[in-house]
């Protein structure tokens, strides 16, 4: 039996190992990306690239306009806007920070109690955060991770 190139295969349906189902197909029975992969199925998207009819499900359930997930993604609008138009795959460290800011919105969305307070939350400068504003970190893995930490100390009744 001819072996076939699983790279290839990966790069154009990421699969959650654990269960063999596609990322595609788990967002379309409703469930986030995040949710539904393991650990190693996320690092298997990453490094495969998200498609970005991926990214087009993900996108909206953040309430991020097309302007900031391309600065969050470090591209330009228009580059954003070919990507989906072309259907094309993102690359490795863009697909890492799709799946960062969909997790943090999940976490987010978990601790505010909805993604309205979430995003008023995130709107806000921050006094705790030394008068940042969360959103403004969006576009570094280390800024999201400071939101993460925030978000961490608020769940637990942290207040600075």
């Amino acid at each position: 039996m001819k072996k076939q190139n699983t790279r290839a295969i990966a790069a154009a349906h990421p699969v959650d190992r654990s269960s063999g189902v596609s990322i595609g197909r788990r967002m379309r029975s409703g469930k986030a990306a995040s949710k539904a992969l393991t650990a190693q199925g996320r690092i298997a998207a990453i490094r495969s690239g998200l498609r970005s009819r991926d990214f087009e499900k993900i996108a909206p359930m953040t309430g991020l306009s097309k302007s900031e997930w391309a600065n969050a993604l470090q591209i330009s609008t228009k580059t954003l806007e070919r990507y989906l138009k072309q259907h094309k795959t993102f690359e490795p460290l863009q697909s890492e920070r799709i799946l960062e800011i969909e997790s943090l919105f999940e976490k987010g969305e978990e601790i505010f109690g909805s993604l309205d307070k979430f995003m008023q939350w995130l709107n806000h400068e921050s006094v705790a955060m030394g008068g940042v504003i969360p959103k403004e970190l969006l576009d570094t893995s280390m800024g999201i991770g400071l939101v993460q930490d925030e978000l961490g100390r608020i769940d637990h009744g942290i207040f600075a």
